[in-house]
């Protein structure tokens, strides 16, 4: 149970963070760069943006422990797919698109945030096929994972690499090869499941070592991204992008750190806690931006790390009550979960 319970904090503690990650771009600066304002929040960015990619190496982890049920596998890629048509509904409505093309448009584009449903739906859809590779052993599951990375972080970095070094040709060109849209959510899906299957444990200095390389890339990241944009006078991803090599290899970190952690000792009570409070994390996932959006406007003029603090927990801690109130409701409680 302690492995279970292990991850179960873990993903509500992301959980926070990726409200933390969302609630720093309402201070983001349409304009300027001063660095007592600016070098703050892209740290605070750097810090947290792995945070989206761990959820679907966690999902990996388990959808891929043991033989599938193809027939789950296909109903829960349709569920997550439904969640997506019925909450871009919502934020489409919450936007103000309330009829006709408008509101399809609305519906079809999605809020910013909804993208990880989609791309959970396919990496679901794409699950057989790492189970199939899996029971062939590590080293074949190896070659698709290498494989995989080539069309993911690696060719998204060289893309952006490309960009700052003002080529569009070469970077036209090599975003032509693609294997398809979603693919960076199905290759971290599927480094979740190899995780499963890599018995090393981590533990003592190299655990210990593995927190110490996310702190310093997600420094040095989110120093990169304030320095550069302040030269170019204009905001640039490309060092943080959630597919980059950088953030690719910070998930890793924070993954196998979590992993082996031994919560044997924990008393049921505070089990149970974690148990119930991950439950939440779905919910919070999809209400938090419609929380955000009512109360960033009345709390951005504050001082940087008052207004940050007051949104962040404040978003945070009413998505949570919501969705521990919707959950024990037996129909709503489908749509948040």
């Amino acid at each position: 149970m302690s492995r279970q319970v292990n991850f179960e904090l873990f993903r509500f503690l992301l959980m926070a963070l990726v409200v933390l990650l969302h609630t720093s771009a309402s201070y983001w600066p349409a304009e300027g760069f001063d660095q007592t304002f600016f070098l703050p929040l892209a740290i605070i960015n750097s810090f947290t943006r792995p945070t989206v990619n761990l959820f679907y190496m966690l999902s990996g982890y388990f959808v891929l422990a043991g033989d599938l049920d193809l027939s789950k596998v296909l109903k829960k890629a349709g569920h997550f797919y439904f969640l997506f048509l019925l909450w871009s509904f919502i934020y489409a409505l919450q936007g103000g698109y309330l009829m006709g093309a408008d509101l399809l448009q609305g519906m079809v584009e999605g809020n910013y945030h909804l993208w990880f449903l989609l791309g959970l739906t396919w990496a679901y859809l794409w699950s057989p096929l790492f189970s199939g590779v899996k029971k062939l052993g590590r080293k074949a599951f190896t070659y698709v994972l290498c494989f995989l990375c080539l069309f993911g972080p690696i060719k998204y970095t060289l893309l952006g690499g490309l960009d700052l070094l003002g080529d569009p040709h070469l970077s036209s060109s090599l975003s032509s090869i693609t294997l398809y849209s979603y693919n960076n959510p199905a290759l971290l899906f599927a480094l979740g499941g190899f995780f499963r299957i890599w018995p090393r444990q981590v533990g003592g200095l190299l655990r210990f070592g593995l927190l110490i390389v996310y702190i310093f890339l997600s420094l040095a990241n989110g120093w990169l991204v304030a320095l550069y944009s302040a030269s170019q006078g204009d905001y640039e991803d490309f060092f943080f992008s959630n597919f980059n090599v950088v953030v690719f290899i910070q998930a890793i970190c924070l993954f196998l750190f979590f992993r082996d952690i031994d919560l044997t000792g924990l008393k049921e009570t505070w089990q149970r806690l974690f148990i119930q409070l991950s439950k939440t994390c779905f919910g919070i996932y999809l209400l938090h931006p419609l929380i955000l959006s009512e109360l960033a406007p009345k709390l951005t003029d504050l001082p940087l790390f008052q207004g940050l603090t007051f949104l962040w927990g404040g978003a945070f801690l009413l998505s949570l009550s919501i969705s521990l109130l919707v959950l024990r409701l037996p129909l709503l409680g489908k749509i948040i979960r």
